[in-house]
């Protein structure tokens, strides 16, 4: 069923979303405790791209740091209050899977909108996604696919994958199977296995 299917490709995207940041470092790449602190001192002094990646080193638990969700919603916070797109998306991120904070839709879809407004194709996937699933919103797959559209002409695969599904499905859309080929064409050249499956099965 349509709901069978979109559940397993939620499932996947979950599932492609999260791989990189499981991925051990290697000691080589581990950050030095002089650089570190550093990054630290350039955080304390204002500089958001800093800031920002301090988020993304405790948020992930990367370069020898360890994880710790609290430390990057701290870090990622003092960014986003700068307007660092890529902070807003993280705890857009954090607030949606309730990493740092409480699970919160509808505070994810704000530091999305946010992120989304200033070009962020992650965050207009992200907020995509939320439409589609009606999570923290009204379901709306007009609103999805307008969000997916976005982000999928930054090139975005999954943004890509999911115009295929609307358009192979009639959701948000009238049903177009030549365009649904189209878009899964297009993120299976970007290497997005689910799209490349689709495209088997088309």
């Amino acid at each position: 069923t349509q709901l069978e299917r979109s559940g397993r490709l939620e499932t996947m995207q979950r599932l492609m979303a999260q791989a990189p940041g499981h991925s051990p470092a290697s000691s080589e790449d581990n950050i030095s405790s002089v650089d570190l602190e550093q990054l630290k001192m350039r955080g304390a002094q204002g500089n958001a791209s800093a800031q920002n990646q301090l988020g993304q080193l405790y948020d992930r638990g990367r370069r020898g740091v360890p994880q710790d969700y609290a430390i990057a919603v701290g870090w990622y916070e003092k960014a986003a209050a700068q307007g660092n797109g890529w902070a807003q998306n993280q705890l857009g991120q954090m607030s949606s899977d309730g990493r740092g904070m409480p699970q919160d839709y509808q505070k994810a879809r704000q530091w999305w909108e946010k992120a989304a407004g200033q070009g962020i194709a992650q965050a207009q996937y992200n907020l995509g996604q939320l439409y589609a699933n009606g999570r923290g919103v009204p379901q709306d797959y007009t609103t999805a696919r307008s969000w997916y559209e976005k982000a999928a002409v930054q090139g975005n695969s999954w943004a890509q994958a999911q115009l295929g599904q609307l358009y192979a499905n009639g959701l948000g859309v009238m049903q177009n199977q030549r365009m649904a080929r189209a878009w899964y064409e297009k993120a299976a050249a970007k290497g997005n296995v689910w799209a490349q499956a689709q495209l088997i099965l088309f």
